[in-house]
This record gives structure tokens, sequence and C-alpha cells, in this order.
């Protein structure tokens, strides 16, 4: 059996691990969207699939092109959060709090308290938003594809206040985060010693 101490410092580098595994989960398809979208436009892309739909619309042809690239990153984004938030909650009950810091110290509690609103932001962004933003986008994929434009009117009608919410879902679970992972750093950080 593994000394107690040895069963922290793991914890420790697992909890730390998940945090920057996390962050890089956000970053990742933030920076991929930034990049498709801005470059994809500029270079008026379009595919004879939907030529017939945007015409001469090479800005709205480019964002449907780059929504189509930069989908499954997000997708597997929202994967690897998912288990990021499970392997933090799951330290903690291990642990009985986050593995930094002093058992009853502030920096633990804050710690804890942070990944447990990180979870829950998580859990209300994957099951409260992001099945409207899916079914939303989906139909209007299609009737783009099909050359719909009632349809794809409608569609996008439900899919744009969708996606505003799911931005506002992202924001809220990057400064949860952020403030795990500030927390976590205080509570790394060893008290200086006093010099007498």
């Amino acid at each position: 059996m593994k000394p107690p101490g040895m069963m922290m410092t793991l914890a420790t580098v697992i909890w730390w691990l998940t945090l920057v595994a996390w962050m890089a989960a956000i970053v990742a398809p933030a920076a991929t969207a930034m990049s498709a979208f801005t470059n994809l436009i500029a270079m008026e892309v379009t595919t004879d699939q939907i030529e017939p739909f945007f015409g001469d619309d090479t800005e709205g042809a480019g964002r449907f092109i780059a929504g189509y690239v930069t989908h499954p990153v997000f997708q597997m984004s929202a994967r690897v959060q998912l288990g990021c938030a499970v392997i933090g909650v799951a330290l903690l009950a291990l642990r009985r709090g986050a593995p930094v810091g002093r058992p009853k110290s502030f920096a633990r509690r804050s710690a804890t308290t942070t990944m447990l609103l990180s979870t829950a932001a998580l859990s209300w962004y994957l099951f409260g938003i992001l099945p409207s933003v899916e079914s939303s986008l989906e139909s209007w994929r299609a009737a783009v594809l099909e050359g719909d434009r009632d349809a794809a009117t409608a569609a996008y009608a439900a899919f744009d206040p969708a996606h505003r919410s799911a931005e506002r879902g992202m924001s809220l679970i990057v400064g949860a985060v952020l403030l795990t992972i500030v927390t976590s750093g205080v509570g790394s950080t060893p008290p200086r010693k006093v010099s007498r």
C-alpha cells in the first residue's frame, strides 16, 4: 500500500493535469474557430452543394464551411471537458476536497468550491444548452443543402439564440476553471518561513 504522502502527491499531479487538459480543451476549439472563420471567409471558399443556396454570398458560404470544419473539434472538446469534470469530482470525493493546500485551508476550500462550480456550469452547458444548439444546427445545415430557404431561415432563427447561450455558458465555464487554477495555485504555494 502506498504511503499517504505519495497518494496525496499523485492526486495533486492528476489534479493539475486535469485542469491543464480542461483549459486546453476550451482553448483549442476557440483557436480553431478563429482561424477557420477568418481564413475560409477571406478565401471565399464554396462547394457545389451549397453554391445554389448562397450564390454570390461568399461570406455566408465561408461561414457555413467553417462551421463544418470546426464542429468536430467542439464536439471533442465537450467530451474531454466532461472527462475532466468527472476526474475532478472523483478527486474531490477521494481526497475529501481539492488535493492542494492544507486540509482546512481557505485555498483548498476555494479550489473545491470552484471545481464544483466548473462542473455545474459544464453540466448546464452540456445538458441544458448544447442539445438545442446541435438540433437547430443540424436542421439549418439540412435546409441549406436542400436549398429550402424558408426552412433554413426558421432553423437559423432557432440556432442563433441557442448559439449565443452556448457562448455565455462557455464563458462561465472558462471563468470557473480559471478560478480553480488560481485557487489551486495559491493552495499549492508553500507557506513562507518567517526568519528571526
